[in-house]
């Protein structure tokens, strides 16, 4: 349904790296810098289609920095609770996530 992340950029391409599912009509997106290539290309599309689709989406940043994918959709959600990355040497990012 959805073309993976190429695995240069994201090794698992699974879906749940950079998409996290908060209700049946909302979710998170990663949101990578254009730089990044075909990652934010397969990502800004399928932000644009669920949000055609009337879904909720927002989005978080996700990034690769040397040759790791950092991404805060790859979270767990318990009841009310979520449990999300930190990264140290990315205030801004943290903060926005």
């Amino acid at each position: 349904l959805v073309p993976p992340l190429p695995a240069s950029f994201d090794s698992t391409q699974h879906i749940d790296m950079w998409v996290l599912p908060v209700d049946d009509d909302e979710i998170i997106v990663s949101d990578y810098p254009t730089s990044a290539g075909t990652p934010a290309t397969i990502a800004d599309q399928f932000a644009d289609a669920r949000t055609l689709d009337g879904m909720q989406v927002h989005r978080t940043p996700g990034w690769s920095a040397n040759g790791d994918h950092y991404t805060y959709a790859n979270a767990v959600v318990i009841n009310e609770i979520v449990l999300l990355c930190r990264f140290n040497g990315y205030p801004t990012e943290n903060a926005a996530a």
